[in-house]
Formats: C-alpha cells, sequence, structure tokens
C-alpha cells in the first residue's frame, strides 16, 4: 500500500513539477501563432510595395494573377519559419530535445526552399523575355520557324530554372548535374545544326546585298 502510495505522489510531484514548463511553452507557442500571420501580411504588403507588376510589364506578362500566387507562397514560408521559430524554444523548455533537433534542421532548410523559389520566379521572368527577345531577332524567318525556335528558348531558360530550383533543394544533385550538362550539350548542338541549316540563306542574302553594294 506504501508503495504504491509513493509511487502515485511521485507521478503527482512530476506533474506538479512540469506544469509551469507546460505553461511556459504555452505561452511561447502562443506568441508565435500571433506574430507568424502578422509577418505573413506584412511579407506580403512588402512584396507589394517593391511593385514587381513594373518587372512583369516589363518582361511582357500581362497575366499578373501569377505574381499574386507567387507573393502568398512566399508569405506562407515566412509564416511558417516565424511559427517553427517559436515552436523550438517551447519544445526545448517542455524537453523534447530530440523533436527539436528535427525541427531546427526543418527551420535551417526553409530558406534553400524561398531561395527555389526565387530561382524559379527570375526563371519564368526570363523565360518570358527569351521568348520575346529570340522571336524578335529571327523575325526574318518563316513564323512557324521563328515560333519554334523561340519557345525552344524559353523552354530552355524554365528548364534551367527548375534544375536550379532543385539543385538548390538538395533534391538528386549528382542527378540534375547530369541533366544540366547533357541538356546544355544537346541545345548547344541543336543551336549549331540550326544555325549551320538555316542561317545558309541568310548568310547568301546578306553576301549577295554585299556584292550589290559594291558594284553601285
Amino acid at each position: 500500500m506504501n508503495v504504491a502510495f509513493d509511487v502515485f505522489k511521485s507521478i503527482y510531484s512530476n506533474i506538479i513539477a512540469y506544469i509551469p514548463a507546460l505553461l511556459s511553452g504555452v505561452g511561447i507557442l502562443l506568441v508565435g501563432l500571433i506574430i507568424a500571420p502578422i509577418a505573413n501580411k506584412l511579407t506580403i504588403a512588402l512584396l507589394k510595395l517593391f511593385e514587381i507588376t513594373r518587372i512583369y510589364s516589363l518582361a511582357g506578362i500581362k497575366n499578373t494573377q501569377s505574381l499574386s500566387i507567387w507573393r502568398k507562397l512566399i508569405g506562407e514560408i515566412i509564416r511558417w519559419a516565424v511559427l517553427l521559430a517559436f515552436l523550438i524554444p517551447a519544445l526545448e523548455v517542455w524537453g523534447f530535445s530530440r523533436i527539436v533537433t528535427i525541427v531546427n534542421n526543418l527551420l535551417f532548410y526553409l530558406p534553400n526552399v524561398l531561395i527555389a523559389m526565387v530561382i524559379s520566379l527570375i526563371g519564368y521572368l526570363l523565360s518570358s523575355v527569351t521568348y520575346k527577345f529570340l522571336l524578335q531577332s529571327v523575325s526574318t524567318f518563316e513564323k512557324k520557324i521563328a515560333q519554334t525556335f523561340a519557345l525552344s528558348g524559353k523552354y530552355a531558360v524554365v528548364m534551367f530554372a527548375t534544375l536550379a530550383s532543385l539543385n538548390q533543394l538538395g533534391v538528386a544533385q549528382d542527378l540534375i548535374r547530369i541533366l544540366f550538362t547533357g541538356i546544355v550539350f544537346t541545345l548547344t548542338l541543336a543551336l549549331g545544326i540550326a544555325f549551320g541549316l538555316g542561317g545558309q540563306k541568310t548568310a547568301g542574302e546578306i553576301l549577295e546585298s554585299v556584292k550589290k553594294k559594291i558594284k553601285k
């Protein structure tokens, strides 16, 4: 009887002693739950303040709805970063050291996600600029050929941005390097063949016009 009473007394004492730590951790987590949505809204407001829509218009992108999606995604990453930053000390107060290690690694991984998103956004913008530039550069070609050439350049930029984003996230880095090298080689070979075959006519026209000017 005394043994059972001592065990119950020990459990009760441990629970009473743990209550301050439990309340402290809950308090820290509540502060994080309050600040995280504020950080989310503040991030979205700051991104709007930078007026990235001007960059969209310069890149020739008329659909600005995707811009709001990017802003929301970045805001969500900031919100989770703040929440995890407050969750870590709360877990430490509660004594969950192993979970702290996992959450800490997750927190340090979030900047990679943010950088990968920025790389994807820049790639999206550059792909549109590349398409316009290439389409104007080969405007003397047939319409279908010019569009195919411009689309190839656009998708090449998108592919490069995708591979760079995956590399930043640490997803199969060795495989991505091999794919990147293969794509660069393929594009170089394709462009060389395209200019070698398609540029013969253009080169002939240029030489012919030069000859006419010399005769004049």
